[in-house]
């Protein structure tokens, strides 16, 4: 794109330059030039770079006709003056353009011109005829503008055809003969046809130049005419003889050198040099020729990439620049090969970057023969094998690590055959099974079991390696295995597949870990004894007061440690009153009679010595008369819990602030007191903003402790009087008696605000949220409770509505808007009757080709005799009424058939994307439908892209993870909408099939302009690249944000840049002109 612009601006310049030159000889009335060398110029810049560089026509015939036009004195000279030099730009562009058409079409173009026709064709078809159109264009303008007599029109059209044309016969060859292609026959013709074109030119502008007033007057008319076509024709028969001749005279040094038999043959080698030149210049591999000294000779542009070095830095250096200190002997030696006539194949080395990065490459090196069989140079092919190497030395380091864990590992370790034979043993079976390792290969797995189990296992074995048919899971597998000695003992086995005839096994000794087991199945009894008495204390002790186990209830009870269990500095008869005497000694009685006491209660004393009220329950273990276990339920938690219980009658239990029934007792209090006393009430409805996308992607543990500390911080905002209540969820309701007027209302609500936008830490999470609140006064808007929560309620969602953030004050006109809300409902409900939504489709651009690639569907509604209404219009509604799930439905299905007819019409490799909504993923058998969809319209499922939200991937998240994994299975593309307004994560993006991210247009359009947009932006292409997920941005405007884009790594875009939303009517006709499509 760079280059595009430079060799844009250097055409300009060089059309400027000569420009202004050929207006000295311009002639009055209308100031034609006689000799106009820039429209050479200008057809020789087109057929050489192509229709690209037409801006720099335009820019440079602006630029000059503006500098001698320019007039600024007034506001209509002004505009004249600068729309002047415009058409005129025009006109010699679209000569130039078609003049390389023409030439292109008739001639060829690159072209020899070696034939007498293509010669009178190129200068016939480039000359007089095209420039036809800039004398037409220029002559008329300049009438139309006033600057020219209706009376000078022919001559002036003369005067400009005539300049054009010399300069296009005398420049445009002259031009060819340095840029021309093949530039072997051009070149050769610079004496032939350049200095003679050079000569009479130079005669003409004499010519000119010397008469130009005498001869263009008005008497001499005629003779001027007469002047004009002579200097054409001269010109034009000046070089169609040269060009000629040129090509009879290389014609016949072809000839002599024998070089092609025919002009037909010749194209066809040059045909076939381009398709070489191109191959070579876009191949990934390094494609480099050099001499028999090793010298460079020529480097394409994969050698570029793969070594960083321009072709300008490498021409004529030696080749063994690039090789390694410690391998320059490695190029001599190459080179004595390709000297003895030999091709080096995949020589795999190391070469060394401009940067200093060395990379592993394989060579192909083959000689160049002249024709007489001597070897005179070299082609050398170079690969970049970094990543194989990679890969390679990884699996080595694999196979070393796995090597190194089978001969250390303390697992017995064998590989045997179908046949149950040993294979190979490890060290550690001697370890195991005291056999030597040696001593077991060639042996059956039998040797190492017991024989009574032999039988038994062997088949169930046999089976396994044999059919995959076990009765056992033959992985982490118990059973019993036979020493060397004779003993038996449990191991743990584990066979594996390894290849067809081939299988592992693990053999873990398990005599440990069974000696553990059972000592932990003992203790696991006491445990359980325990846990089925479902007391919160427990201890074990015995009746002499030895305490002996405790669990951590009972130390949080009695106020001691572990250490001093094990330590043995408490017994359970030092933590117990002497008032308590004679009831232990009852329980310890009825302890000896029956095996266990009936529960009573009593006091102990803490280590800090403080007394703590409990309920005591004992029991004897089965078969001991003197140990057993003790259930200790603290009495004081449990007062404490049943305060807690009429606690929460009246408040909520997670912030403890008043519920809904206390606050309308409060509320109640309030209105009869405002009542008898004629003040004001008012009502704060707040609800917190974003709060569900903290409980979604955090959990609800953190949600808790940020509705507690809001709970705190309204608490604050208090006055004396007032009240704060939590209804549920994220709402809360502000009661504001004695109110003086509705801005004290305002105040507590605005201190509310500031403080909810304060920061909450959570954890290790810096949390932001805002709050909207709603608010209502008695009397004005309500006389009772249920009233004044409705309109309060009515109020906060018009804030939620004004951006979040706001309190709104109920109005009249609130009351309206809702009754708004429910009409559109009715109406959208009519709309899917009657077909009045219809679909608009924005193309998705490849920015480095400009092609289109896919296309979104957009969703409007077209009332009767209306203009269509966008979806972000009504679509909030839709969902809220549940109509989001029949117009989706139906948006789909059109979408897919519209994609079918497109594909039909020639375009099969169109995608289409559809935007779907989180109800529609939430509803039965989502999958069916579109699979039902796709079958009816006749598309592969490939040819789909499901646009979700940042929502999708937080709510019901497990739930919608298989939805979308099994339309990602039936081979939909899913990507995610406006990504980077949402609170979704990188742990999402991982679980989550999808497959593209849409950077949100918000983002796009303050590209350059605000730093945190442009930072996000890079960000987000930066993770999805390392995810591999594919980047589109929307809302493209402008090229600058497309260059900025495609440099950063993203590909792909839609906007008004390329095209808006159209019907399907105009996008294939954007698709059949691709005037839809911008290359960046």
């Amino acid at each position: 794109m760079i280059r595009r612009g430079g060799d844009i601006l250097v055409l300009a310049l060089i059309y400027y330059i000569t420009a202004r030159f050929s207006l000295l000889l311009a002639l009055p009335p209308g100031y034609a030039a006689p000799i106009w060398p820039a429209a050479g110029i200008a057809l020789a810049a087109v057929l050489i770079f192509g229709k690209r560089v037409a801006p720099g026509i335009w820019l440079g015939s602006f630029l000059a006709n503006v500098a001698v036009s320019f007039d600024a004195t007034s506001t209509t000279l002004l505009v004249k003056s600068l729309l002047l030099p415009a058409g005129l730009g025009a006109g010699a562009t679209f000569q130039a353009i078609a003049g390389a058409i023409l030439i292109r079409r008739f001639v060829g173009f690159p072209t020899p011109l070696d034939r007498e026709q293509d010669v009178i064709k190129f200068l016939g078809l480039g000359g007089p005829a095209s420039c036809v159109i800039g004398a037409s264009v220029g002559v008329t303008i300049l009438l139309l503008a006033g600057m020219l007599p209706a009376d000078s029109y022919a001559f002036s059209w003369w005067t400009w055809w005539i300049g054009d044309a010399i300069g296009v016969l005398v420049v445009t060859p002259l031009v060819l003969t340095w840029f021309g292609q093949p530039h072997a026959i051009w070149r050769r013709r610079r004496k032939t046809v350049a200095l003679p074109i050079c000569l009479a030119f130079a005669v003409i502008l004499g010519v000119f130049t010397g008469g130009n007033e005498p001869i263009f007057a008005s008497p001499q008319t005629l003779a001027a005419w007469s002047v004009l076509a002579g200097g054409m024709a001269f010109t034009g028969l000046l070089g169609a003889f040269l060009l000629v001749t040129s090509g009879h005279a290389m014609l016949f040094e072809q000839l002599v050198a024998q070089r092609t038999n025919d002009l037909q043959r010749t194209r066809q080698a040059e045909q076939a040099a381009l398709q070489l030149a191109v191959i070579v210049t876009s191949s990934d591999d390094a494609i480099i020729g050099k001499t028999l000294a090793g010298t460079i000779v020529s480097w394409n542009a994969g050698a570029e990439r793969m070594y960083g070095y321009s072709a300008s830095e490498m021409l004529g250096r030696p080749i063994s620049s690039l090789a390694p200190p410690e391998l320059a002997d490695e190029t001599s030696g190459i080179l004595e090969r390709l000297q003895r006539g030999e091709r080096v194949e995949h020589l795999e080395t190391v070469r060394v970057r401009k940067d200093g990065h060395r990379i592993d490459v394989s060579l192909t090196i083959s000689p160049i023969r002249d024709s007489e069989g001597m070897v005179t140079g070299a082609s050398a092919i170079a690969r970049d094998i970094s990543e194989r190497k990679r890969a390679e030395e990884a699996l080595r380091e694999s196979e070393q690590k796995y090597r190194l864990l089978w001969e250390t590992t303390t697992d017995a370790v064998i590989l045997m055959d179908q046949e149950t034979r040993i294979r190979f043993a490890n060290p550690s079976v001697a370890e195991v099974f005291g056999h030597p390792p040696e001593t077991l290969i060639g042996e059956k797995v039998a040797i190492l079991q017991p024989e009574r189990l032999r039988k038994a296992h062997l088949q169930g074995l046999q089976r396994y390696l044999e059919t995959g048919v076990k009765k056992l899971d033959w992985r982490h597998t118990e059973l019993v295995a036979l020493h060397q000695d004779g003993h038996e003992f449990p191991v743990e086995i584990s066979f594996s597949h390894i290849k067809p005839g081939l299988f592992s096994g693990f053999i873990r000794d398990i005599s440990e870990r069974k000696h553990a087991e059972e000592a932990l199945r003992e203790r696991e009894a006491r445990i359980r004894r325990l846990v089925d008495a479902n007391i919160i204390g427990i201890f074990i002790g015995d009746l002499s007061g030895r305490i002996s186990e405790a669990n951590d209830a009972f130390l949080k009870i009695s106020g001691y440690s572990r250490d001093d269990v094990l330590a043995g500095k408490f017994r359970w008869t030092d933590i117990t009153p002497p008032q308590y005497d004679a009831v232990d000694q009852h329980a310890l009685e009825e302890l000896k009679k029956t095996g266990r006491c009936t529960p009573f209660e009593k006091e102990y004393v803490r280590k800090d010595g403080s007394l703590i009220p409990v309920l005591l329950a004992s029991a004897l273990f089965e078969g001991s008369q003197d140990e057993g276990v003790s259930f200790v339920l603290d009495l004081t938690e449990r007062k404490q819990a049943e305060e807690r219980i009429h606690h929460m009658a009246d408040h909520d239990a997670l912030t403890g602030l008043p519920n809904r029934a206390l606050l309308q007792d409060r509320m109640h209090q309030a209105i009869a007191f405002a009542h008898r006393n004629r003040s004001q009430v008012a009502i704060l409805f707040i609800d917190l903003d974003y709060f569900k996308n903290i409980n979604d992607s955090l959990g609800h543990h953190i949600g808790d402790q940020v509705l507690k500390m809001a709970a705190m911080r309204l608490q604050q905002c208090l006055r004396k009087g007032d009240s704060v209540a939590r209804l549920g969820g994220d709402e809360f309701v502000l009661v504001l008696p004695l109110l003086g007027d509705s801005s004290d209302a305002a105040r507590v609500a605005r201190k509310a605000l500031d403080t909810l936008t304060q920061p909450f830490s959570v954890e290790v999470n810096e949390l932001h949220l805002s709050g909207s609140i709603g608010i209502s006064l008695y009397p004005d808007d309500g006389l009772d409770v249920d009233s004044l929560m409705r309109t309060a309620d009515t109020a906060m969602y018009h804030a939620k509505e004004m951006g979040r953030g706001n309190f709104q004050f109920f109005t009249a006109a609130l009351n309206q808007a809702a009754q708004q809300r429910l009409d559109v409902g009715n109406r959208l409900r009519q709309a899917l009757a009657q077909d009045e939504f219809i679909l608009h489709y924005q193309p998705q651009v490849e920015m480095e080709s400009g092609m289109t690639f896919s296309t979104e569907a957009l969703l409007r509604w077209q009332p009767p005799g209306k203009h269509p209404i966008s979806c972000g219009d009504f679509i909030a509604n839709a969902e809220e009424s549940g109509l989001i799930l029949p117009i989706g439905e139906w948006a789909l299905r059109q979408a897919c058939r519209q994609l079918k007819i497109w594909h039909d019409a020639g375009h099969p490799k169109l995608k289409m994307a559809v935007n779907i909504s989180p109800r529609q993923i939430e509803q039965a058998d989502f999958c069916g439908l579109v699979g039902q969809i796709l079958a009816e319209a006749g598309i592969p499922a490939c040819a789909l892209e499901l646009e979700i939200t940042e929502s999708i991937l937080l709510e019901r998240s497990e739930f919608n993870l298989a939805t979308l994994t099994q339309l990602s299975d039936m081979g939909i593309q899913l990507s995610v909408d406006d990504f980077g307004t949402g609170y979704s994560s990188l742990s999402y993006l991982q679980r989550f099939p999808v497959h593209a991210l849409k950077i949100d247009q918000s983002f796009v359009r303050d590209i350059d302009i605000d730093p945190n947009d442009t930072a996000l932006i890079t960000a987000i292409i930066g993770m999805a690249n390392s995810l591999h997920l594919k980047v589109i941005a929307e809302g493209v405007e402008t090229l600058q944000q497309a260059q900025f884009l495609l440099k950063h790594g993203c590909l792909a875009a839609q906007g008004f840049y390329y095209s808006e939303a159209v019907a399907a009517e105009m996008l294939l006709e954007l698709l059949k002109s691709n005037s839809a499509s911008k290359n960046v």
